[in-house]
């Protein structure tokens, strides 16, 4: 019978410290759930902070994009009327050459000339800068400065 008393006392013990065992970590539990509901709460509100300091930059930047807008098109309507005035002022030209029953506008010979550089002088249209003409009637001539390069052509 001792044996079995000694025998009793140990599983009553280990019963006991299994019960210990299991109780523990259910003491526990409530307070790891608190710390874990709490982490994804302030993840929450730091996500919502941002979102607003987001979206307060947001109206900023268009705030300024609208202000910008606004001047740009203001702008843009004092060149138009610059641009409106000075054609009002202005009346409409057109220059003709006529000689031996042939007649040349500014717009041919200006384009003649840059053939003669695309062409004649193999350059690159690209390149050309300026062009001044001179007519010279009595020779069926035409003398240009294009790019500092004097030459001349036949009309």
């Amino acid at each position: 019978m001792a044996d079995e008393k000694e025998n009793a006392k140990p599983k009553a013990t280990v019963k006991s410290a299994n019960l210990k065992k299991e109780e523990a970590p259910k003491a526990e539990a409530p307070k790891a759930a608190e710390k874990k509901a709490a982490k994804p709460a302030a993840k929450k509100t730091t996500a919502k902070k941002a979102l607003t300091e987001v979206k307060a930059a947001t109206a900023a930047v268009a705030a300024k994009a609208d202000a910008v807008k606004t001047e740009v098109k203001k702008e843009v309507k004092a060149v138009e009327k610059k641009a409106a005035a000075k054609k009002a002022g202005e009346p409409a030209t057109e220059v003709n050459v006529q000689f031996d029953g042939k007649t040349y506008t500014t717009e041919t010979l200006i384009q003649s000339a840059k053939d003669v550089w695309k062409y004649d002088l193999k350059k690159n249209p690209d390149d050309l800068k300026s062009i001044k003409l001179y007519v010279k009637t009595e020779e069926s001539r035409v003398y240009y400065v294009m790019n500092d390069e004097l030459g001349s052509f036949e009309i």
